[in-house]
């Protein structure tokens, strides 16, 4: 489920830019917890969510990234395993 809020900071804060100005797609990315059977989402480099199967992370991931589409933001959603984008 989509969160406004990432480890304490709201998604309008966390905004890049690119050098015109204009702001960048949220990114999230599944990818596998380092060596162990865990997977996780992240968003700019900070842990959105931590899933015992890839199927779950990436069936948040592209929730997540409909909610955010939904409030006018652009997101995409990266498998990491395959490096793909998935939406």
């Amino acid at each position: 489920m989509f969160s406004p809020e990432i480890e304490g900071r709201s998604l309008a804060s966390n905004s890049r830019r690119n050098g015109e100005g204009r702001t960048l797609a949220l990114q999230f990315h599944v990818c596998r917890y380092r060596r162990q059977a865990r997977w996780m989402v992240r968003l700019d480099n900070r842990i959105y969510g931590d899933y015992l199967d890839k199927e779950q992370a990436l069936l948040d991931a592209i929730d997540a990234a409909r909610d955010a589409d939904k409030k006018g933001r652009e997101a995409q959603v990266w498998d990491l395993s395959i490096a793909a984008r998935v939406f």
